[in-house]
């Protein structure tokens, strides 16, 4: 984007325009959570009493939450010393994502 002079200000004789200076505005987009749902089936056999349940892609085992979700809040913990409450918080008011207390981080 370009701003000019108005260059009806001077006298007119000798129009001359050189570029002085550049400014840089910048901003981030507005983050929010993509959640992706996965729903499990489980079947009950009446005639045997099994009840058989459909298992879990292995990334959803461990943890409810994707790789970028972890480098925030590993950066947050490990250089920015936040503490699990300053954690928590920090995605509720930026991102609106209300977590429970460490599940984040446990990978356990």
């Amino acid at each position: 984007m370009h701003h000019y002079l108005d260059p009806g200000l001077g006298c007119e004789a000798h129009l001359s325009a050189s570029f002085i200076s550049k400014l840089d505005k910048i901003d981030v987009k507005v983050i929010t959570p993509v959640v992706k749902r996965l729903r499990r089936t489980a079947m009950a056999y009446p005639s045997c009493g099994l009840r058989d349940t459909a298992d879990l892609p292995a990334e959803v085992v461990v943890t409810p939450f994707g790789p970028w979700l972890h480098v925030v809040a590993t950066y947050l913990t490990t250089f920015q010393a936040s503490s699990s409450e300053l954690l928590d918080a920090a995605f509720a008011d930026l991102i609106g994502l209300r977590v429970t207390q460490g599940t984040i981080i446990d990978t356990s």
